[in-house]
């Protein structure tokens, strides 16, 4: 039976944590509330190492495909093709597996007599929440086209965020790791067959030389520990993600590091406000549409925030205060929550607020692309011309007490 992790508070307010069997997330959230608590936040518990071939194997469905099912499923929906036969026709020709296994299951469910949402909730792992919140929605609503349309709209639009923020990433990340594997290509197999002509001309050394020199040494007597030592720290890292604390942790330290902390900020704000907008249009409560921000933040920090805010409304206190206390959100985004809460349209403003941060993070990835790319260029060609200063400037001695 699947797992889940729970934040809650008891009857006297005190914070709870917590695991939780239960078959899906809405009985695991009976089953808590039976208990006398007040959920705060809830989600699935990661599989262990043993399952980590499954893990790699199944993942989340990637956002542009559910994007292309949305559309379609509106498209057909909104010219009176049951839903039913809509999920039949898509399953059949989408091509990725497990898109297509969950619309098969999900239309046999349909005919079995369950609902859609309640369908798609069984495949809560690989689909977002917002998705399985919002269709039920639209279920009570009779506007499942319309639902469909703006899911499509909304995964689009984070499908683009997160690929223009992979793209600020890359381009760095590749020009650092040329730069690494030419330095170590250097020290490794350039540097030494230099050594023993140095050594035995006598020639005294200048200081980058031997700087050099001593670095090819270690490079070449402990390169497999190196490498063995930076699998255990990845390997270390990886697993200590894991734990809640640490991730925070780190995540903290994230937001904090100039140019890569704005970008992260400036992403899941734009992801809180559409997807908050989202669920509050479609008439989901509040604390409700906060439990489902809280799981979509990929910052924890940012999500802790949330998570807090979840815990204050619930006891009546405003949704502002816990995001205005925080270091990590913007002011404008505080200012448009708090005008929101007080007039009553805080859907709209949230919309508008996504809306000028995804312009903000198109603007910042520009200049941060821009500016990235010479610095690393330079600093790639500086470093390539001090190996070679270092070799070159023994040999001009050579060739002097040659001529002499």
């Amino acid at each position: 039976m699947p797992k889940f992790n729970y934040r809650a508070r008891d009857s006297a307010g005190a914070p709870l944590r917590g695991t939780v069997e239960a078959e899906d997330v809405r009985t695991a959230v009976v089953a808590l509330r039976a208990r006398g608590m007040v959920v705060t936040g809830l989600q699935p518990q990661r599989p262990s190492l043993v399952s980590g071939v499954k893990i790699f194997a199944r993942s989340r469905v990637p956002l542009d495909r559910l994007a292309a099912v949305c559309r379609q499923v509106s498209t057909m929906i909104s010219v009176g093709v049951p839903i039913l036969t809509v999920l039949r026709l898509i399953s059949k020709q989408t091509d990725h597996q497990y898109l297509a296994q969950i619309l098969r299951e999900a239309a046999a469910g349909i005919e079995a007599g369950e609902r859609l949402s309640e369908a798609l909730r069984k495949h809560e792992r690989y689909l977002p929440p917002v998705m399985i919140n919002l269709v039920a929605a639209g279920e009570a609503g009779g506007t499942l086209d319309e639902v469909f349309n703006q899911l499509a709209e909304t995964f689009e639009k984070e499908d683009a965020a997160v690929r223009k923020v992979r793209t600020a990433m890359f381009y760095p990340a590749i020009v650092g790791a040329l730069s690494i594997s030419v330095i170590i290509f250097l020290l490794v197999f350039v540097i030494p067959s230099y050594t023993r002509v140095f050594m035995r001309s006598g020639v005294e050394l200048p200081l980058p030389t031997r700087a050099v020199l001593s670095m090819s040494d270690f490079f070449t007597a402990f390169w497999p520990w190196l490498l063995a030592w930076l699998g255990l720290i990845i390997l270390g890292l990886g697993l200590a993600r894991r734990k809640p604390g640490f991730r925070e942790a780190t995540d903290r330290l994230i937001l904090n590091l100039p140019l890569v902390g704005a970008l992260v900020v400036k992403r899941d704000v734009g992801r809180l406000a559409r997807t908050a907008s989202a669920l509050l249009r479609s008439g989901l409560p509040i604390i409700n549409t906060l439990v489902v921000v809280e799981g979509i933040l990929g910052n924890r920090a940012m999500a802790g925030v949330v998570a807090e805010a979840t815990s204050r409304v619930g006891q009546g206190r405003t949704l502002t205060e816990p995001f205005r206390e925080s270091p990590f959100y913007p002011d404008v985004f505080v200012e448009m929550v708090s005008v929101g809460e007080e007039t009553g349209a805080l859907d709209t403003l949230l919309d508008r607020v996504s809306r000028y941060y995804e312009a903000e993070l198109d603007r910042d990835i520009t200049r941060l692309t821009t500016l990235v790319e010479p610095v690393m260029i330079l600093f790639l060609g500086g470093v390539v011309a001090l190996v070679v200063l270092a070799i070159v400037m023994p040999m001009f001695e050579m060739m002097t007490l040659t001529g002499q």
